[in-house]
């Protein structure tokens, strides 16, 4: 049996914490694919058949796929317990102590599961975010607890899936999916890392018909499924690819899924196709990429979940979209880890990765579609074409500097100059801060810092006490510790002193912040403790 690693079991107790005591919290975990998100329901059911022995549970999910990776991991998991799979698209029904099924043969016959005691939702994103549709209708008849796993807590034209008046759940427990924690996560390697590069050919999205908050198939299909194109990817994929193992390619239809594959073979890479109306079944064709029968795999919105290749190292971006979840769900492919892989790499022809930014880091529009055609949050490097952050300065791949440039308007400004009183824009707001973590933070040529990272409902924000600089720097950040500490002669003299002191207590807890969000980055401007 695996063993858990420690952010699992973490985000398990999470879960099982908020419902112990509380029917009416359905709460929500949140960590990277890749990361384990079966080995989470896994420890979560154990805590959970533990404090309630004649409990039953039922895990809910409407992708095959994942359905059947639910129902393997469990069996191997609960090692001589039968675990009930019920699902009419797997010609199974059965109905043990611990369920898998697909929501949709299950919808209509709640009856059948009166005894479940918990749901453990998988995907729990792709749940309908309006007050409709067959979770809903189960869960409501059901009347039983109800817990939710995802890689991406959001909705596109919604927002953070646990917000509003009728969102499903209510509470973000534990949250991997944020900078700091998908960062530790790679740093740890327990996720592979991703480097993004710019591609010489790029799809050029101007101008392109936009429907449910991203691009119509059709729209993008008759600009880019040309032969000149398409020829031209693959040769590029195919340059970059040399050194790499098993590459996998995400296309915009059926039609230019085949021709990428077509053209892919053509030129001597065995290469396979999969698609919602392919005549083979297409578990074989996986099955031969799997087995590396296939080097290079075309799909479209096939294998975005449920889909576990540890060993894919290149990812070829030919579909773009407006759309944070598909963004971070393909890329997501490429994550886990496997022996001798290093890293894997993403050719963004689609311009997503610019479009969108970081996986860890895509910008959420809470309630409401996303307006688009805001700057661009990556560039690109001129000398490797990798994507980095809008505000790098040197290139983290290649060592390039970027060039300074003179902020100097040449032409007159058409903007206000003075903005007329009538127009107030907030910048600033409290957050309730639901955990605080304090670590080192480094920086070639500079003293150490603490960073101090403040846990808040779906978004983390930074601050970085410079404790050791000199000048008004330094005076600021014993400023900071001489107002947060619990007890006032036991003063830190240096910042590895600072982290043990905060980290044992000695710092008062924060309750909310006050976070500026006028500038680039966000700026915690004021902090309340608790007990006054």
């Amino acid at each position: 049996m695996k063993i858990a690693r420690y952010y699992q079991t973490e985000a398990a107790e999470a879960l099982f914490n908020a419902v112990k005591d509380d029917p009416n919290c359905h709460p929500i975990a949140a960590i990277p694919t890749g990361s384990g998100k079966t080995m989470v329901m896994s420890e979560f059911i154990d805590l959970y058949l533990t404090h309630n022995p004649t409990g039953q549970v039922l895990v809910l999910s409407h992708v095959k796929e994942i359905l059947e990776q639910n129902h393997d991991a469990l069996t191997e998991h609960f090692e001589g317990i039968e675990i009930g799979l019920y699902s009419a698209g797997l010609d199974s029904r059965t109905i043990k102590k611990i369920t898998v099924a697909g929501i949709q043969s299950v919808y209509t016959r709640p009856k059948d599961f009166k005894g479940t005691n918990i749901v453990i939702i998988d995907e729990c994103h792709l749940v309908n975010a309006r007050g409709t549709g067959m979770y809903r209708q189960f869960l409501q008849e059901l009347n039983s607890n109800y817990v939710g796993l995802t890689a991406t807590h959001f909705r596109t034209g919604h927002g953070y899936i646990h917000i509003g008046d009728d969102a499903l759940f209510n509470s973000l427990v534990y949250n991997k999916c944020d900078i700091e924690g998908f960062n530790e996560l790679i740093s740890q390697g327990f996720l592979c890392k991703l480097i993004a590069k710019g591609t010489d050919m790029k799809l050029n999205t101007d101008g392109l018909k936009t429907r449910m908050n991203d691009y119509v198939s059709k729209d993008m299909s008759d600009r880019f499924d040309r032969e000149f194109i398409t020829n031209k990817a693959v040769k590029e994929i195919i340059e970059y690819g040399n050194s790499y193992v098993k590459w996998l390619v995400f296309a915009i239809d059926i039609k230019h899924a085949e021709h990428v594959a077509d053209r892919l073979n053509a030129m001597g890479i065995p290469t396979g196709c999969v698609h919602s109306k392919m005549e083979t079944n297409r578990d074989v064709e996986i099955g031969k990429f799997k087995r590396g029968e296939y080097r290079c795999l075309v799909n479209v919105d096939i294998l975005t979940t449920g889909f576990d290749a540890p060993d894919i190292d290149l990812i070829a971006m030919l579909r773009p979209t407006q759309s944070p979840i598909l963004h971070i769900q393909s890329l997501g492919r490429g994550m886990r880890i496997a022996d001798g892989k290093e890293h894997c790499l993403v050719l963004d022809f689609a311009g997503n990765v610019a479009r969108l930014g970081p996986i860890n880091d895509v910008e959420i529009v809470q309630k409401g579609p996303s307006k688009g055609g805001g700057e661009a949050r990556m560039k690109e490097c001129p000398e490797c074409m990798g994507y980095l952050h809008i505000a790098a300065k040197e290139c983290e791949y290649c060592g390039y500097v970027f060039p300074v440039r003179e902020k100097i308007q040449t032409t007159a400004a058409t903007d206000e100059i003075i903005r007329s009183s009538d127009y107030v824009k907030k910048t600033k707001d409290w957050y309730p801060v639901l955990g605080v973590a304090y670590s080192l933070h480094t920086k070639f040529g500079s003293p150490n810092m603490m960073k101090v990272s403040y846990m808040t409902q779906g978004k983390t924000f930074n601050e970085y006490v410079c404790f050791e600089h000199r000048g008004f720097a330094g005076h600021k950040a014993k400023n900071w510790v001489n107002f947060r500490m619990v007890n006032p002669t036991n003063k830190p003299v240096d910042t590895d002193g600072l982290i043990a002191l905060a980290c044992g207590g000695g710092l008062k807890e924060p309750a909310k912040v006050l976070v500026d969000t006028s500038g680039r980055f966000p700026v915690i401007s004021d902090v309340e403790f608790k007990n006054g």
